[in-house]
């Protein structure tokens, strides 16, 4: 499978998987409302043993139980995947973003899930009951095999970000897509220098003229010049 696709293939899992963690959330925040409510209640009315009318909690807990089970099954399978995509992890400029947020959607679904233990552990405490006590302590253990399940996921999604956002040793960098296509090896290949300065240009030769003067057809030689004489000392 190409290395984009199965990005974002797991990047909506995840997204599926947060969404879950967040509909999980908000069950267990009305179960541990509703512990802390008949805990205080079985206090304050202990001398006179008043029962709670809260028939449904029993049920409710049960409920919560099956959904936990069904989250777990269905992020059993994303540390597999993120093995896999570990191992086979590329350059791919094109792939970062989905990489990145892989690894963010990771991170949330672990600490979403770590804090559905801490209020698991608490509804648990605040139990009293004894039948509905042996069902938290059950509750609990699964969240804690789902908080160890994910708590690898962030680490390996980083992983996998930095095999598709780094080059591995010896890989040929792209060229870019402005830079003039050619062959062979050696650096890349410059436009010719244009020639600079003036060009220099040969006249036309001037024919030479004759010393003197032309009397009718003939020519009168001109005394010649005296040099200059010396300068004196």
């Amino acid at each position: 499978m190409e290395q984009g696709k199965a990005l974002r293939q797991l990047e909506g899992k995840l997204s599926m998987v947060g969404d879950h963690v967040s509909v999980l959330s908000g069950k267990l925040e009305d179960l541990l409302f509703r512990a802390q409510r008949i805990a205080h209640s079985l206090k304050e009315d202990g001398k006179s043993k008043v029962k709670v009318a809260d028939t449904m909690f029993g049920y409710d807990l049960q409920t919560f139980r099956r959904d936990v089970r069904a989250f777990g099954q269905e992020a059993g399978g994303l540390s597999s995947v993120l093995g896999s995509l570990e191992h086979g992890a590329a350059y791919d400029e094109s792939s970062v973003m989905h990489a990145q947020a892989v690894m963010r959607l990771a991170d949330r679904a672990h600490k979403g899930v770590s804090a559905l233990l801490d209020k698991a552990v608490l509804a648990h405490q605040h139990i009293r009951e004894a039948e509905h006590k042996v069902e938290a302590w059950y509750m609990v253990q699964e969240m804690t095999s789902l908080a160890q399940m994910t708590q690898v996921l962030p680490g390996m999604a980083n992983k996998v970000l930095l095999g598709v956002s780094s080059r591995k040793a010896g890989e040929p960098v792209p060229a870019p897509a402005d830079a003039p296509a050619h062959s062979g090896g050696g650096g890349p290949v410059h436009a010719p220098a244009s020639v600079s300065g003036p060009i220099l240009q040969r006249k036309a030769a001037v024919p030479l003229r004759p010393v003197g003067r032309m009397v009718q057809g003939s020519v009168v030689n001109l005394p010649a010049i005296p040099p200059a004489p010396p300068p004196r000392p």
